[in-house]
């Protein structure tokens, strides 16, 4: 379902559709994701997995007809582009190749929905095993297709309909920032509360566990376009796009796990499978942040540049060796942490008190200028004021740096101007 969220980001970063028209598709998609979401959640036995393994529910064969039909209505938008819309000459092929990512996507969701109709369907299928298989190819498809075509049959810059950048990152922070407030929800919501001090400690820790990820990811990734891999790179740009997708279907899990250890917080032994699903959640959050975060920090970018490990001990690197190897040590420790059999109250503790270490290690870190800075901060205050003047004193490189920003967009703007999908082109997201 996350891939519906990012197939509606990459055509709003595009294409614009601000007319009403649109505005209803966009509620009846909105609809359909909510109908598939009512199919996940199952009835009141409180068995959502059985239930969407049971043919007889009909919550599969539901959840596989709302997305087919959620594909249908984005395979609809680039049909759209190509037939009626004001694209720029030579821009047909970059807008087929999301016509055939969406046409693909809807079919294997149709085949999952024949596959979970227990009328349609042959006797030795008896559950919905081969329709998740069936979903999860889908989700690899939406992931892999369009970039592999990209990359087996390139196009040039200006063959291809830029991204509003700006837009797609600021929508894209905002969605980890709600995949985090789900583990704080998981605590809130779950229904577990007890006034009794290991709750209150579980709970805090919990809490602090949820703001250290979110401190560390907001720490590594900039918010800047000039210094982010999706534009300095395309297939950097893709695997960070894949690795934020993994990462937060990762959050997820982790809000999971808090559930889970507020449930159990007043037991001596927390189960074993419960830990490792809580350690191997966290630790692929971290993992990921990492890899994220020396895609935008290394130009050749390379596995081994992931930790900054010693590979060259020059005078400049040395400190930053120093803190790979803490990472290094702390990464094991969260991972390895089931080992120990630990209770509720120490999982959460040790969990809290490693990530206050990762973000400590990243505090100190200097990257380059690969994150927020000064200079952002006060360009963006420029950039934000009403009357055309600054709220704050920009130095002369933020005010250089304007104004060679407003440069590149105009000269952008004339060679590959944003399509309307109502066949009037504008200016208005020119990258």
């Amino acid at each position: 379902m996350s891939q519906s969220w990012g197939k509606k980001l990459q055509y709003d970063s595009r294409f614009d559709t601000d007319d009403i028209a649109h505005k209803l598709v966009d509620m009846l998609e909105a609809l359909l994701v909510a109908f598939a979401a009512l199919h996940i959640a199952g009835n009141t036995s409180h068995d959502q997995l059985n239930d969407m393994r049971d043919l007889s529910t009909g919550y599969a064969w539901g959840f596989s007809v709302c997305l087919a039909a959620n594909r249908s209505l984005h395979l609809c938008r680039y049909l759209e582009i190509a037939w009626v819309g004001d694209i720029e000459p030579g821009t047909e092929n970059f807008v087929m190749k999301y016509v055939w990512e969406q046409a693909g996507s809807m079919a294997i969701f149709l085949a999952a929905a024949v596959f979970s109709n227990s009328g349609w369907i042959p006797k030795y299928i008896s559950n919905a095993d081969f329709a998740a298989a069936l979903w999860f190819g889908a989700s690899l498809f939406d992931s892999f297709f369009k970039g592999t075509l990209m990359l087996a049959f390139p196009l040039e810059k200006s063959q291809r309909v830029p991204m509003h950048m700006n837009f797609s990152l600021h929508r894209i922070g905002e969605f980890t920032m709600l995949m985090i407030g789900e583990s704080v929800l998981s605590l809130i919501v779950g229904g577990y509360f007890e006034a009794v001090p290991t709750f209150y400690v579980v709970f805090t820790t919990g809490f602090v566990s949820s703001t250290m990820i979110q401190f560390l990811y907001y720490t590594t990734q900039p918010f800047d376009p000039d210094r982010h891999c999706m534009r300095s790179n395309m297939v950097k740009g893709m695997l960070w796009t894949n690795c934020q997708q993994v990462l937060s279907i990762s959050l997820v899990a982790f809000g999971v796990s808090l559930k889970l250890i507020a449930k159990y917080h007043h037991h001596n032994d927390f189960p074993n499978e419960y830990a490792w699903f809580g350690s191997g959640s966290l630790s692929l959050c971290i993992f990921l942040v990492m890899v994220m975060a020396s895609l935008h920090q290394y130009q050749e970018w390379s596995l081994s540049s992931l930790f900054d490990l010693p590979f060259r001990l020059s005078p400049a690197n040395r400190f930053g060796t120093f803190l790979g190897l803490v990472k290094f040590s702390v990464f094991a420790g969260i991972l390895g942490l089931p080992l120990a059999h630990p209770g509720p109250k120490m999982f959460s503790g040790l969990t809290a008190f490693f990530l206050v270490i990762f973000a400590v290690m990243e505090s100190m870190e200097d990257r380059g200028g690969s994150t927020h800075s000064h200079d952002t901060t006060e360009q963006g205050s420029v950039q934000l004021s009403s009357h055309g003047t600054s709220n704050f004193k920009a130095s002369a490189p933020a005010e250089s740096r304007e104004r060679l920003s407003e440069a590149a967009c105009a000269q952008v703007a004339q060679l590959a101007r944003p399509v309307s999908a109502s066949g009037i082109s504008t200016e208005a997201n020119a990258v």
